[in-house]
Parts: C-alpha cells; sequence; structure tokens
C-alpha cells in the first residue's frame, strides 16, 4: 500500500483526465494570448518613457534657458551699481583731500542734538548729515562733515542715475554718515550709533575685504527705513587706514518682483536665495512648499543691530528638510537637476555673480509629465479591459470542457474501481473470492490473476502469524530488560540502513509510540544543528577506523520541538573483510547536569552585560553633563574677562567656582566607576617629586589664607631629582586630602610633611602625613569614612557636604599605587592621615636637575598672539550654546570663523571651501565626527590634497575616546569642558605640525 505521503501525489482519473486537456489545449492557448497582451503593455511603457525622455530634454532647456537669462538680467542691474560704487569712493578720496565751505543755508541747516549728534535739522534738497556723537563732536568733527557736503551733486547724479537706487551714503571710521535723500535722522538713527559695528561698514574692511574692491552685503533691513536692501560698499583708505565706507543702497523689491513674476510652464515658481542662503524672494506656490510666509512688516529696533537677517527658516542651508535642496544649488553656479523636496522637482539654478546670489526655478514634475501619464492611464486601462475579457471567456471555456472531463472518466474509471475494492477486500484479510466478469479483455484478466493471488497470500498468512507469535515473546524480554536500564538501545544496521529503537529510546525523544525501526541511522533526524556537524565528523571517524568508540554529549530533538542533552555512547562490529557492518549505542538523558552548567554561563555573562551597561550608562551621563557643563564655566571665563562691577564678578565668580565644584565632582565619580571596573590604569611616566609637593603647597595657600588657618609644610630626608611614577594621581590623593584637612577644620591650622627614605640606591620611600586641627573622626568611624558614598556624619543636619567619594577614591588610588591610608585621631583634636609608597629612582645625566629647575616658571605666550594673519577656524558643533561659546573665544583669539551644525553640513563646507583648521565635535546628528574626519581624510588620499588640520571636541571622558580619534584621522583631542587657552594651544599645536 502507498504511504500517506506518496498518495498525495496520485490523481483520480476525473482530474487526470481533466489535467491532460489542461496541459495539451488549454494552457498553450492561454499562454499566446497573454504573450500578445504582454507585447502590448510592453509597448505601452517604452514608448511612455520615450515621451517622457524627451519631454524633459525640452523641459530642461526650457528652465536652463528662463533661469540664465533672468540671473543674467538681474546682474547687469546690479554690475551698474558696481561702477557708479567705484564713482562714489574716487569723489569721497578727493572731498576728504579737499577743503570746503558750504552754504549759509546748508550751514544754518545744521545743529546739536540734546544727545550730542552734530546733524541736518532740516530738508534743504542736499544730503542729510548725521554725526552720531559715539565720540565727543568738536570744531574739527564739524568741519569734516561740512567737507564732505560737497559730494552733494555726485550723491543726487547716482540717485537719479539708476531707477533701482534707493540711497547713497558716506560712513566714516568716527560715525559720520552723509546720506542722500534727505530724511529726519534723529528719528530714525539710534542716539551715540557706532557706525563701523554695522554690517554695511564692517564688510568693507581689511578683514573681510582684504582686496579693498567694491563688494555687495547680505540682504539686511535699513536702518534708514528703506526696508530690505542690500548695499554696495567700498573702502576709502587714507595711507592705509580705512578713514571710510561708500555705499549705495539698492531696494530689491523690483528685483522680487522680476523673479516672483517669472513666466513659467507647468506650474513652475521662481526662488532668489542670497549667498548666506537667505530667501530673498519667495511667491505663494513656493511658501506652501517651503513651510514659509514672506515676511511683510519690519521691526527697525531688532533690524539695525550687527548681523540681523531674516530667521532661520529663511535659510536654505540652515533647514534640514531643504537638504536635499542644498545640496544641489552649492555644488556648482548652475544647472539643471532632479530632486526630492516635497515631490519629485525639476531645479534649475544660475548665479547672479555680482552679488553671489542664486536664482531657482522649481517646476513640479507631476505637472510636467501629466500629458504622457494620462496617455499611458489610457493604455493601461485598454489593456485591462483585454485581461478581464480574456479571463471572462476562459472561465466560462473551462467549466464546460471540466463538465465534459468528468463524464467521459466515469465511464473509463468503473472496471478500476472495482479492481480497486478486490484488492482492499484481499488487504483486509477476506482472501477468497469469485472474480467479477467485465467486458474488456485487459480489465477482466487482471481480476482473475488478483483473484488467484489472494488465495495464495491466505495460506502464506496462516504460517507467519505462527512465526511472530513466538518473535513477539522474545521481543517482550528484550523490553523488559532496556526499559530496567533508563538507557535508550539503538542498533544501527549499516549495510540495509535500518535502525531499531528501544521504547526507552522512543521515549527520551518524545515518541513513545512510534515505530521501532525507521531507515537511516536514527541519531541523525534529532541531532539539534549546532551538533550535527561535530557529531559526523565523530562517526565518519569510528567507520573509517580512527576511533573504536563513539561517546559524545550533543542536544537530541523531541516530539514537542524541545531539546534534551544526552550522553551518547556506541560500539561498532566489523566483519570478516573489516568492513563496517553493525553499530549498537545507547542515549542517557544529561539535560539536568548541562542546564546548571548553563544557566551558570548564563549569570556569568548577565553580570558582565551589566558592568558593560553601567560604563555605557558613565559615559552617556559624562557627555550630557559635560556639554552644557562647558557652556557654563567657558561663558563664565568669558564674562570674567568683561569689564563687570564688583557685584557682578561676584556673581561671575561664583558660577565658575560652582561650575569647576560641578566638574570635580563629575570626575570623581568617573575615576570611582573606572577603579570599579577594572578601568583605570596607573601612568609609570619619570617626574620630579620636590616640584610636585611644591606645587600642590602653593594651589593650597589661597583656600587656607581664606580660612585664616596656618600652613605648615615640609620635606624630610633625600629627595631624588627624578622618580617612576603616575604624578597626577599622586596629585589627586594629596590635594583630596589637603582639600578635606581644609574643609574640616574652622580654627587653627593644617601641617604637611613629606620624608624621602632610600631603601637602595634605584629605589625611593615616600612617606606622606596630613595632620589638621578640625572637627575629628570618631574612633568607630575610622573605617567607615573609606567606604563609598559614606561619611563620618551622615545625618541630615551634617554641616558640610560632598559626595563622600574623595576618601574612598583616594584610598583605591593609593591601594593600586601599593600601599593603603591610615586615618587617626590628632593629639588635642584633628585628624591625621598617611600613607607611604615605594618608587624607582630614576637615573639624571649631569646638569638636567638645573634644567629642569630653568624650565619652570610661566608657560610661553600663545602662538596666536604672534601668528602673521587671521586663521580660518571652521566650527562643527550641534549644541547652539558651545556653538556660540567656541566662536566668542575664538574671536577674541584672532581667529576668523565658520560654523556647522552638522556632520553633512561640514563635509559639504569643507569640499567647497576648505579651512585652515576643522575643530570638530564627536557627536552629531546626521554624521557623526568620527565618520566626517573618516570622509575627509578618504578624500585627500583620493584627490592628492594638503592635509586638513582636525581637532576633535568631545564631553566623553572614557578611556579609548582618544585613540579612537587618531585612528579616524584626527591630529589632536580637547575634552570638555576647556578654556580658552586650552583651545588656542591645541589649535596652534595642531597649525604648527601640519607646517612642519
Amino acid at each position: 500500500m502507498a504511504e500517506p505521503a506518496q498518495r498525495k501525489s496520485l490523481l483520480p482519473a476525473a482530474r487526470w483526465v481533466w489535467q491532460s486537456f489542461v496541459k495539451t489545449t488549454l494552457v498553450p492557448l492561454l499562454l499566446v494570448e497573454v504573450a500578445i497582451i504582454g507585447v502590448y503593455i510592453a509597448s505601452v511603457y517604452f514608448s511612455h518613457r520615450e515621451n517622457v525622455s524627451s519631454l524633459r530634454t525640452m523641459a530642461t532647456a526650457q528652465i536652463e534657458a528662463v533661469v540664465r537669462s533672468n540671473a543674467g538680467y538681474i546682474n547687469e542691474k546690479l554690475r551698474g551699481i558696481t561702477s557708479l560704487t567705484e564713482i562714489l569712493r574716487a569723489d569721497t578720496r578727493r572731498a576728504l583731500d579737499t577743503p570746503f565751505t558750504p552754504s549759509a543755508a546748508a550751514l544754518a541747516a545744521l545743529g546739536m542734538s540734546p544727545d550730542g549728534a552734530y546733524y541736518s535739522q532740516t530738508d534743504t534738497g542736499g544730503p542729510a548729515v548725521f554725526f552720531s556723537g559715539a565720540m565727543p563732536v568738536g570744531p574739527a568733527e564739524k568741519a569734516k562733515a561740512q567737507q564732505l557736503l560737497q559730494l552733494e551733486g555726485t550723491l543726487k547724479s547716482l540717485r537719479a542715475a539708476n531707477s533701482i537706487v534707493v540711497q547713497s551714503y558716506v560712513n566714516t571710521r568716527d560715525s559720520l554718515n552723509i546720506i542722500y535723500p534727505w530724511f529726519d535722522v534723529l528719528t530714525q538713527y539710534a542716539a551715540k550709533m557706532d557706525i563701523p559695528s554695522y554690517n554695511f561698514y564692517y564688510e568693507a574692511d581689511q578683514q573681510h575685504n582684504p582686496q579693498r574692491r567694491v563688494v555687495w552685503t547680505a540682504p539686511y533691513l535699513d536702518p534708514a527705513g528703506a526696508g530690505w536692501i542690500v548695499s554696495a560698499i567700498a573702502p576709502v583708505y587714507r595711507r592705509d587706514v580705512l578713514e571710510a565706507v561708500v555705499g549705495i543702497d539698492v531696494t530689491i523689491g523690483s528685483i522680487v518682483r522680476e523673479v516672483l513674476n517669472l513666466k513659467l510652464q507647468w506650474g513652475g515658481y521662481g526662488v532668489l536665495v542670497a549667498q548666506d542662503g537667505t530667501v530673498i524672494a519667495l511667491p505663494g506656490a513656493g511658501e506652501r512648499d517651503w513651510g514659509l510666509s514672506e515676511l511683510t512688516s519690519h521691526d527697525y529696533q531688532t533690524a539695525i543691530l550687527k548681523d540681523t537677517l531674516k530667521p532661520d527658516a529663511f535659510n536654505l542651508y540652515k533647514r534640514d528638510q531643504l537638504a536635499p535642496l542644498a545640496a544641489v544649488v552649492a555644488r556648482s553656479p548652475a544647472g539643471v537637476t532632479e530632486v526630492e523636496f516635497r515631490g519629485s522637482k525639476l531645479v534649475g539654478w544660475a548665479t547672479v555673480e555680482e552679488p553671489g546670489w542664486k536664482l531657482l526655478v522649481l517646476v513640479p514634475q507631476s505637472n510636467l509629465f501629466a500629458v504622457v501619464n494620462e496617455l499611458r492611464a489610457s493604455a493601461t486601462k485598454i489593456a485591462w479591459l483585454m485581461v478581464t475579457g480574456l479571463l471572462l471567456f476562459y472561465l466560462v471555456f473551462f467549466t464546460v470542457l471540466y463538465f465534459r472531463a468528468q463524464a467521459e472518466s466515469r465511464r473509463l474509471t468503473r472496471p478500476l474501481l472495482a479492481l480497486n475494492e478486490l484488492a482492499h477486500r484481499i488487504g483486509a484479510g477476506e482472501y477468497h473470492h469469485l472474480p467479477e466478469r467485465f467486458e474488456i479483455l485487459e480489465f477482466d484478466d487482471t481480476v482473475r490473476l488478483v483473484a488467484g493471488m489472494g488465495e495464495s497470500l491466505g495460506a502464506t498468512v496462516q504460517q507467519l502469524q505462527s512465526a511472530e507469535a513466538q518473535a513477539r515473546a522474545s521481543q517482550e524480554r528484550l523490553e523488559l530488560v532496556l526499559t530496567a536500564s533508563a538507557l535508550g538501545v539503538w542498533d544501527w544496521d549499516v549495510f540495509s540502513n535500518q535502525t531499531w529503537r528501544s521504547e526507552r529510546f522512543r521515549a527520551l525523544v518524545g515518541a513513545p509510540g512510534a515505530e521501532d525501526s525507521v531507515s537511516g541511522f536514527a541519531l541523525r533526524e534529532y541531532l539539534h544543528p549546532g551538533d550535527l556537524e561535530r557529531f559526523e565528523r565523530r562517526l565518519a571517524a569510528v567507520l573509517a577506523g580512527r576511533s573504536e568508540t563513539l561517546n559524545e554529549e550533543v542536544r537530541l530533538a523531541r516530539a514537542d520541538g524541545s531539546y534534551i542533552w544526552v550522553q551518547c555512547v556506541a560500539q561498532l562490529r566489523r566483519d570478516e573483510q573489516d568492513r563496517a557492518q553493525r553499530m549498537v549505542g545507547s542515549i542517557a538523558d544529561i539535560t539536568a547536569r548541562r542546564t546548571a552548567a548553563e544557566e551558570l554561563r548564563e549569570a556569568k555573562e548577565a553580570a558582565e552585560d551589566a558592568s558593560r551597561a553601567k560604563s555605557q550608562f558613565l559615559a552617556t551621563i559624562s557627555h550630557e553633563i559635560r556639554t552644557p557643563l562647558n557652556g557654563v564655566l567657558g561663558m563664565a571665563q568669558l564674562l570674567q574677562a568683561s569689564r563687570l562691577t564688583p557685584e557682578q564678578r561676584e556673581y561671575a565668580d561664583t558660577i565658575l567656582s560652582s561650575g569647576s565644584h560641578l566638574l570635580g565632582l563629575l570626575n570623581e565619580v568617573l575615576d570611582f566607576a573606572r577603579i570599579e571596573a577594572g578601568r583605570l590604569e596607573l601612568v609609570n611616566a619619570p617626574f620630579s617629586p620636590r616640584a610636585c609637593v611644591e606645587d600642590i603647597a602653593r594651589l593650597m595657600a589661597p583656600p587656607l589664607r581664606v580660612k585664616k588657618l596656618e600652613f605648615v609644610w615640609s620635606i624630610e630626608g633625600p629627595m631624588p631629582p627624578s622618580v617612576l611614577g603616575d604624578e597626577v594621581r599622586l596629585r589627586q590623593v594629596l590635594l583630596n586630602l589637603l582639600s578635606n584637612a581644609v574643609k574640616f577644620t574652622e580654627q587653627g591650622g593644617v601641617d604637611f610633611l613629606v620624608r624621602a627614605r632610600l631603601e637602595s640606591p634605584q629605589k625611593v620611600a615616600l612617606a606622606f602625613r596630613v595632620a589638621d586641627t578640625g572637627i575629628g573622626i570618631p574612633e568607630d568611624k575610622l573605617t567607615e569614612i573609606f567606604q563609598a558614598f559614606r561619611q563620618a556624619d551622615n545625618t541630615h543636619t551634617r554641616n558640610y557636604g560632598g559626595t563622600g567619594l574623595g576618601l574612598s577614591l583616594s584610598d583605591r588610588l593609593v591601594r593600586m599605587m601599593g600601599s593603603q591610608i591610615t586615618a587617626a585621631p590628632r593629639a588635642g583634636g584633628g585628624s591625621v592621615f598617611s600613607f607611604e609608597i615605594e618608587l624607582a629612582v630614576v637615573d639624571q645625566p649631569a646638569g638636567a636637575e638645573d634644567a629642569e629647575a630653568a624650565a619652570v616658571g610661566e608657560p610661553p605666550a600663545l602662538a596666536a598672539a604672534t601668528a602673521p594673519a587671521p586663521r580660518r577656524v571652521l566650527v562643527a558643533e550641534d549644541n547652539a550654546v558651545n556653538r556660540r561659546l567656541v566662536e566668542v573665544m575664538l574671536r577674541k583669539l584672532g581667529f576668523t570663523v565658520e560654523l556647522a551644525i552638522d556632520g553633512l553640513q561640514t563635509v559639504a563646507r569643507i569640499e567647497e571651501s576648505p579651512p585652515d583648521i576643522l575643530l570638530l565635535d564627536l557627536q552629531m546628528p546626521g554624521m557623526n565626527g568620527l565618520d566626517v574626519a573618516r570622509r575627509v581624510r578618504a578624500r585627500e588620499a583620493a584627490q592628492h590634497l594638503p592635509r586638513l588640520p582636525i581637532v576633535a571636541v568631545t564631553a566623553n571622558a572614557f578611556a579609548g575616546d582618544r585613540e579612537a580619534c587618531l585612528a579616524a584621522g584626527m591630529d589632536d583631542f580637547l575634552a570638555k569642558p576647556f578654556a580658552s587657552h586650552e583651545l588656542a594651544g591645541k589649535l596652534e599645536a595642531a597649525l604648527a605640525a601640519a607646517r612642519a
């Protein structure tokens, strides 16, 4: 009888007939018709693709022509303004060198304001005068203002020469402003206005315009009330002194109207963007795409502030959602490309060369291909109609053919069913039958042969039943023996590849009622995939004669899907020709033993995971605290350097002191965590013990003077000039002990004694003792104070703060040095802390000690003070506070600063215009600092570019951060928080290394 799996593959006669029809006739016909429809659909697809390609080519050319012509039109207008500015500069230079006396009417219109400004009080048809009074206005200043009134004719001519000129002016370095046309300057300008501090002046100075040419400012709100304007400005030098800046203000309203009214097909629109990314002109369609509404009102009190432009929301390079658009625009001066920005768009752009603006034209591709998409939709609808018709036809045709196949199959299968019934009865034990007669000869002969086979089979069955009863009795006896042994036994016949399995074997694998004999090696189907390869190697070794026995611990699958561990032991029998004949073995359940071992391993891994999680948590907390702490300490330092009242300076000192204290607590917690995790290692480097002690004594003198305590320190014994050890950690321990002595002492004093004792010419013992006259420590608390987060006074009313980590951390550091801190009460009140360490003596050549002493002194002046010219620093920092802090520090140090807020923007700035040095934060959105450094180094290697110095800045404080930075290609590492001189030192060192 066929197995169930085999019967599933057999077909009834009716189905076989039906499938024959389908395979020989219906399927080929269906494939032909499907092929025809497929060719139609393919032709529709390729036709649509060609139409789209042609339309895109045409649209690209048209958009490129529109954007180039309009950009050229705007550029020509602004180029004329540049020429007019050169004229004004030449006339101003002559006016400054030529004496002049204005008319009586002009002189009568000039007067002094209550705020000390010299200004034109009435409109005489000429320019307005405003000497702001930022510095006292005396006779010489008035004469200078009157002298520059001879520019009246020039200023009027410039206004008349070009329709887009809104006003022209001359600003001097002592805050004199001559501007035409006239307006009431007192109501518009702020008193004491410092003109050189505004962008329309300082953007023409030596730092911003070393070529001394005519330059264009970014768009800004005019302090004179003309709205959004740009200025063409030029410096006027007298004997290399920037005496004045002349400028012509151009209202961008007319240019904006040109952009907003661009006549474009396909629903496109134009956008005008300033050089710094500020959106100058944005039509209504662009407002919906960009999520903005164009500004229509102006706050002049805000507008006259330095560098005030439109909000960052209007800046193409400062909005993350505009990054795809910004990337293509920044790539080249002009071009046309596709970009994903609020849907797929075709973008064309060109540069207005005079001011460096860019004109963009954006066309939605959905509008561009609307017609061809409608054609494709119609063709697709036709294709679906064809498919639907074909399906309906075949549905009817298949139904009719199916019923016809059923009728024919019944005529054929009746005699076969009768023969099948006869075979079933014989199989059920009915061996004696009279065969039925059939009209088909072949069927009749087959039935008679089957009936005769049944008669013979009946006689054979009677003989087998007797032999089976005897074999069953023997099998039952064997099963009893195997069950009592608790082992699962198996017997594999290698020749026949049949395996017999005992009842206990089947129970262990969860199949107690399964057959006792199976085809193949019984263990293979149960082996865990992870153990299969190893077991097969051991089995192959036994079969090949390289091993006599098989003894393995493996996992076997049970019927419920679970696994058990078993000990598998087997022996191989060979025949006379030394061929593997039979293998007999047993399995024993060892799951409990293996489970216990696994639980022990998992507990160990869980403990290791917890340790890693703690370290990661501390690293994260360190970064999150150090980042804002850098801003607090840095801004406090900058505030201290400014002019403050005594009360304000006290507040600033308090902020800096509290921040430094918080940083110290954070460092203590991190050091304690490193020691707990076994990640803190001592450094073994040479240092001068005497210099170390003297430096510590100098550091402790100020807090002792504040509390009016006596401080006695001394060094006894032969102190070697240099020893090997970790000076930083030794200083940390001594400063901690001395700081505790000062904190817990209100009157009296502190004694600090260092005693040196030479153990041998190569080894010295240094004993340290710190004694105070403070509150003392009870004897029952002498050991408790060295426990983490514990203090001698733990009550809610204790008078002294602290984390309780200082002594614990110091004790652990001293233990790492091979010693131990001891604490004891001091006679008469107070406490005594002492410890002794042994250090190796460093042999020094003659004169080395004198050289070392000579080296002690003030640190050398920063290289920045003698730098030949300002260096451009690109600061990559995502935190706004730290970004502002670093910018102010660098500007005060004389650097030119550029800013980037994420990794992608940093890479784009470097590729556009490499700076002199990169100050790179490690944790930034989009692309972190390590990836930025790798990308910069890869670009330098691929394009053979000079190496850009990179200094990493991070709030991470764990070991390995510096190594990771250097491995990524950075030159140095600066941890937050940092001081201004530390920042300058790192930058100058990196720049010096790059020059070497």
